[in-house]
Protein backbone atom coordinates (compact mmCIF):
# COMPACT_ATOMS: atom_id res chain seq x y z
CA UNK A 1 0.00 0.00 0.00
CA UNK A 2 2.54 2.24 0.96
CA UNK A 3 4.82 1.63 -2.37
CA UNK A 4 1.35 2.14 -4.15
CA UNK A 5 0.77 5.46 -2.56
CA UNK A 6 4.58 6.68 -3.15
CA UNK A 7 4.13 5.95 -6.79
CA UNK A 8 0.86 7.30 -7.43
CA UNK A 9 1.08 10.45 -5.41
CA UNK A 10 4.36 11.57 -4.37
CA UNK A 11 5.99 10.85 -7.37
CA UNK A 12 3.19 12.48 -9.64
CA UNK A 13 2.01 15.34 -7.72
CA UNK A 14 3.28 18.38 -6.71
CA UNK A 15 4.11 18.24 -3.02
CA UNK A 16 4.68 20.94 -0.39
CA UNK A 17 8.35 21.45 0.24
CA UNK A 18 8.45 24.75 2.33
CA UNK A 19 8.63 28.90 2.23
CA UNK A 20 10.57 31.38 0.48
CA UNK A 21 11.49 33.03 3.93
CA UNK A 22 13.60 29.80 5.02
CA UNK A 23 15.65 30.72 1.76
CA UNK A 24 15.66 34.33 1.27
CA UNK A 25 19.48 35.11 0.17
CA UNK A 26 21.39 33.43 -2.50
CA UNK A 27 23.42 30.16 -1.71
CA UNK A 28 20.58 29.21 0.87
CA UNK A 29 19.10 25.88 1.05
CA UNK A 30 16.88 23.36 2.82
CA UNK A 31 16.71 19.96 2.11
CA UNK A 32 13.80 17.30 2.40
CA UNK A 33 13.39 13.83 2.09
CA UNK A 34 10.69 12.25 -0.33
CA UNK A 35 10.75 8.42 0.09
CA UNK A 36 14.33 7.50 -1.19
CA UNK A 37 15.17 10.55 -2.99
CA UNK A 38 17.10 13.34 -0.87
CA UNK A 39 15.88 17.06 -2.57
CA UNK A 40 18.10 20.62 -2.14
CA UNK A 41 15.79 23.58 -2.24
CA UNK A 42 17.91 26.67 -2.81
CA UNK A 43 18.22 30.25 -4.16
CA UNK A 44 19.84 31.06 -6.81
CA UNK A 45 22.39 33.94 -7.89
CA UNK A 46 19.13 35.33 -9.39
CA UNK A 47 16.53 35.00 -7.18
CA UNK A 48 14.84 32.60 -8.28
CA UNK A 49 14.77 28.91 -6.92
CA UNK A 50 15.82 26.10 -7.74
CA UNK A 51 15.16 22.43 -6.70
CA UNK A 52 17.86 19.64 -7.20
CA UNK A 53 18.00 15.92 -6.34
CA UNK A 54 20.95 15.86 -3.34
CA UNK A 55 23.30 13.23 -5.43
CA UNK A 56 26.59 13.89 -6.63
CA UNK A 57 26.92 12.17 -10.28
CA UNK A 58 30.41 11.37 -9.74
CA UNK A 59 30.00 8.44 -6.79
CA UNK A 60 26.44 9.28 -5.50
CA UNK A 61 27.35 10.92 -2.23
CA UNK A 62 25.03 13.61 -0.20
CA UNK A 63 25.88 16.84 -1.44
CA UNK A 64 24.30 18.48 1.63
CA UNK A 65 24.41 16.68 4.80
CA UNK A 66 22.59 19.45 6.70
CA UNK A 67 18.76 20.40 6.79
CA UNK A 68 19.50 23.34 6.17
CA UNK A 69 22.40 26.10 5.60
CA UNK A 70 24.27 28.50 3.41
CA UNK A 71 26.85 27.88 0.40
CA UNK A 72 28.44 29.49 -2.18
CA UNK A 73 28.45 26.05 -4.42
CA UNK A 74 27.56 22.96 -3.66
CA UNK A 75 30.72 20.50 -3.12
CA UNK A 76 30.70 16.76 -2.86
CA UNK A 77 32.42 15.61 0.22
CA UNK A 78 33.62 13.05 -1.10
CA UNK A 79 35.92 13.69 -4.47
CA UNK A 80 35.19 17.64 -4.12
CA UNK A 81 33.48 17.67 -7.46
CA UNK A 82 32.09 21.13 -7.28
CA UNK A 83 28.65 22.46 -8.53
CA UNK A 84 26.94 26.14 -9.10
CA UNK A 85 23.93 27.10 -7.01
CA UNK A 86 21.66 25.89 -10.34
CA UNK A 87 23.47 22.47 -10.06
CA UNK A 88 25.04 23.32 -13.01
CA UNK A 89 29.02 21.42 -12.59
CA UNK A 90 31.54 23.61 -12.46
CA UNK A 91 35.20 21.70 -11.66
CA UNK A 92 35.90 17.34 -11.45
CA UNK A 93 39.20 16.64 -10.44
CA UNK A 94 40.56 14.39 -11.98
CA UNK A 95 38.70 13.56 -14.93
CA UNK A 96 40.44 12.78 -19.17
CA UNK A 97 40.30 16.05 -20.72
CA UNK A 98 37.10 15.38 -23.27
CA UNK A 99 34.75 14.96 -20.35
CA UNK A 100 31.82 17.10 -20.68
CA UNK A 101 31.25 18.57 -17.97
CA UNK A 102 27.70 19.46 -19.18
CA UNK A 103 26.47 16.21 -19.01
CA UNK A 104 26.91 15.98 -15.38
CA UNK A 105 25.29 18.72 -13.60
CA UNK A 106 22.91 17.75 -10.68
CA UNK A 107 19.49 16.45 -11.45
CA UNK A 108 17.05 18.96 -11.49
CA UNK A 109 13.12 18.83 -10.28
CA UNK A 110 10.74 20.52 -10.59
CA UNK A 111 9.56 23.97 -8.88
CA UNK A 112 7.18 26.42 -8.11
CA UNK A 113 5.86 29.15 -6.03
CA UNK A 114 3.22 30.76 -5.11
CA UNK A 115 2.55 33.45 -2.51
CA UNK A 116 5.81 32.37 -1.18
CA UNK A 117 5.54 28.66 -0.59
CA UNK A 118 7.20 25.90 -2.68
CA UNK A 119 5.83 22.91 -3.95
CA UNK A 120 8.15 20.37 -5.68
CA UNK A 121 7.02 17.60 -7.97
CA UNK A 122 9.30 14.19 -8.56
CA UNK A 123 7.52 13.55 -11.94
CA UNK A 124 9.33 13.53 -15.27
CA UNK A 125 6.56 15.13 -17.04
CA UNK A 126 4.57 17.01 -13.87
CA UNK A 127 0.71 17.95 -14.16
CA UNK A 128 0.39 21.68 -14.35
CA UNK A 129 0.85 23.61 -11.86
CA UNK A 130 -1.55 26.78 -12.64
CA UNK A 131 -4.54 25.41 -11.94
CA UNK A 132 -3.22 25.23 -8.12
CA UNK A 133 -1.41 28.29 -8.37
CA UNK A 134 -4.97 29.87 -9.52
CA UNK A 135 -6.66 28.17 -6.62
CA UNK A 136 -4.29 28.95 -3.95
CA UNK A 137 -3.32 32.63 -5.01
CA UNK A 138 -6.90 33.58 -4.29
CA UNK A 139 -6.80 32.41 -1.13
CA UNK A 140 -2.88 32.89 0.32
CA UNK A 141 -2.92 36.41 -1.16
CA UNK A 142 -4.91 38.33 1.08
CA UNK A 143 -3.46 36.29 3.73
CA UNK A 144 -0.07 38.21 3.17
CA UNK A 145 1.16 33.97 3.01
CA UNK A 146 4.39 35.62 0.93
CA UNK A 147 5.37 37.96 3.74
CA UNK A 148 4.89 35.41 6.23
CA UNK A 149 7.91 34.07 8.18
CA UNK A 150 8.78 30.85 9.68
CA UNK A 151 9.45 30.16 13.72
CA UNK A 152 12.13 28.63 14.13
Amino acid sequence: MYRRDVERIWRTGWLFAGHTCEIATPGDYFTLEVDTDSIIVIRVGDGTLRALHNVCRHRGSLICSEARGHVNRLVCPYHQWAYDLDGTLLACRGMQADFDRSQFGLHPVHVEEVEGLIFISLAKEPMPFAPARQALARWLKPQGFARAKVAK
